[in-house]
């Protein structure tokens, strides 16, 4: 049994609580929000009875975690706070997972007291297949540390996939665009928004329509993660579209907080 440290409480941070509860693993919770954080708590042990899940209030509740996860907004300065936080309580054998697929883990690692211990692990949505992890090193990430991650996905099922220390990492890379050219085509009156889950679930073979993945993961998350690595990588299918910039500054944000497309004719 070993003691997991996650911080964030949202769609990521909720998942990796549930699947380490239920393989046996003890889990301590932050949350800037400790209502949310007590919620997802709750949860897990209804979920999981015999697992320890316990919410902190402080980085210092984290200490002597075998396996430390931000799993928070994809806000940079956010990450960063958080990160920074975590390897100050981190042991020299912690592993220290980011779920940032914005920003590459070279970047994130290169201020903190620990960068060989920081080691990507972006969590994919949940399908009938299983659930895949993107597990990146950065330049400074020992060859330990990605064994550490790499352990602890099998540990708590999921499929790991390794991939380059590049914003957007893989999967989302090739989501991006398409999520964006949906967007914009709800904005080009192309189609209602009611109609974009079925053309993709019915016609494409998807198993999840975009829009209520982009409901379920978070607008604004999207909108953020468009928008950097847009600005890395100068690739016009990485721009967010504007309507995503207005759905958020009226509050659409997503299912998490807020609503998100339901009732959206024009905006």
């Amino acid at each position: 049994m070993t003691d997991i440290g996650l911080v964030g409480a949202g769609f990521v941070g909720s998942q990796l609580a549930q699947r380490c509860a239920e393989v046996g693993h003890r889990v301590r919770l932050l949350d800037r929000d400790r209502r949310r954080a007590e919620t997802v708590a709750q949860t897990v042990r209804d979920g999981a009875a015999a697992t320890e899940v316990s919410v902190v209030d402080v980085y210092a509740g984290l200490a002597g975690c075998a396996v430390l996860v931000e799993a928070v907004s994809e806000d940079r300065a956010c990450k960063d706070e958080v990160l920074s936080a975590l390897a100050s309580v981190g042991a020299d054998d912690t592993v220290l997972l980011t779920t940032a697929s914005s920003y590459t883990v070279t970047d994130l690692a290169s201020a903190l007291a620990l960068p060989a211990a920081v080691v990507g692990f972006h969590l994919m949505p949940e399908t009938k297949h299983g659930q895949l992890v993107e597990i990146a090193a950065g330049e400074r990430t020992s060859p330990s540390s990605v064994e550490q991650a790499e352990a602890f996905a099998a540990e708590i099922g999921l499929r790991v996939l390794t991939v380059g220390d590049r914003p957007g990492r893989i999967a989302r890379r090739l989501l991006m665009p398409f999520l964006n050219q949906i967007v914009q085509a709800l904005d080009d009156a192309l189609l209602a928004p009611r109609d974009v889950d079925r053309i993709v679930t019915l016609g494409l073979g998807h198993e999840e329509g975009p829009l209520a993945k982009l409901n379920r993961t978070g607008i604004d998350d999207h909108l953020a993660a468009t928008g950097r690595a847009y600005e890395l990588v100068h690739d016009p299918a990485l721009a967010p579209p504007p309507l995503l910039a207005r759905m958020v500054s009226a509050g659409r944000h997503g299912d998490k907080a807020g609503w998100g497309f339901e009732g959206l004719e024009r905006a």
